[in-house]
């Protein structure tokens, strides 16, 4: 059945609603006062209720409560077993990895830059390499560390190995200046969000890093990442160049223990 474009059209109204209801739910309960935010409980509502109904009407699974003695449980009656064993295998590799890292670190020095290669996804290395955090694990671009006391914070862009240097002029395409929209027309929430982290870092909140990754295969159109440079990041300046893309132009290369102290 073919769609009218009034039906077209209010679909879409209707998706940039939910999508506007969604960051605006996701502000309102990362922004909550100190009293709420130790203990959502303490609300004069059962918001708790809500937002697994919520999920539920996402995932298309019915919620069932569990009695686990004196709290009560949640369980997603999904259509598949969770986890698989394919995804706990991954969890494992990377955690493997990660020791791995840890090791290399402590048995040799990192003074010729050299690469330590580890291969866990992009949240995994924000999260337990760089200490910092994605806007959203699944579609987050960029990874930030918030400044304390007032200091400085951290932006990682994230730039292919093989595009290093590429120019003769020592600098790394990241991504154009204007948010990009996927194969069904929707802006990618990724590009959005990186776009606004370097409005932080043009202001002076934060300092921008080149974090570098090996891709699979660098002659593929669509590439997926292989491996992170564990050893090192780059500091760098951030330019729009002639084609109205974001650049970095690559500094000195810090290591990741320097980073993390």
């Amino acid at each position: 059945m073919t769609s009218t474009d009034a039906e077209r059209a209010a679909r879409y109204r209707y998706a940039k609603r939910l999508e506007k209801t969604a960051n605006k739910l996701h502000d309102l309960l990362k922004n909550a006062p100190s009293k709420y935010k130790e203990d959502f409980r303490l609300l004069p509502f059962d918001i708790d209720y809500i937002l697994f109904d919520c999920v539920s009407e996402v995932l298309d699974a019915p919620v069932e409560y569990v009695d686990e003695g004196e709290r009560v449980g949640v369980r997603f009656m999904l259509d598949m077993e969770y986890p698989t064993e394919e995804a706990v295998d991954e969890i494992n590799e990377e955690v493997n990895d990660f020791q791995r890292w840890r090791n290399a670190l402590s048995a040799k020095s990192l003074s010729g830059n050299s690469a330590v290669a580890l291969k866990m996804t992009r949240n995994a290395f924000c999260d337990r390499v760089l200490g910092a955090e994605l806007a959203n694990s699944r579609w987050g671009w960029v990874g930030v560390k918030e400044g304390e006391s007032g200091k400085q914070g951290a932006l990682y862009l994230f730039g292919w190995e093989h595009n290093k240097g590429r120019d003769g002029e020592g600098t790394v395409g990241l991504f154009h200046k204007e948010v990009g929209v996927d194969v069904n027309g929707r802006r990618r929430p990724g590009h959005r969000d990186a776009l606004e982290k370097i409005e932080r870092v043009l202001s002076g909140e934060l300092k921008p890093y080149i974090v570098w990754q090996t891709a699979e295969d660098p002659t593929a159109k669509r590439k997926t990442i292989a491996s992170f440079n564990g050893a090192y990041v780059s500091e760098c300046e951030l330019y729009v160049d002639k084609s109205d893309w974001w650049v970095g132009r690559v500094g000195s290369s810090v290591s990741l223990p320097q980073i993390g102290s």
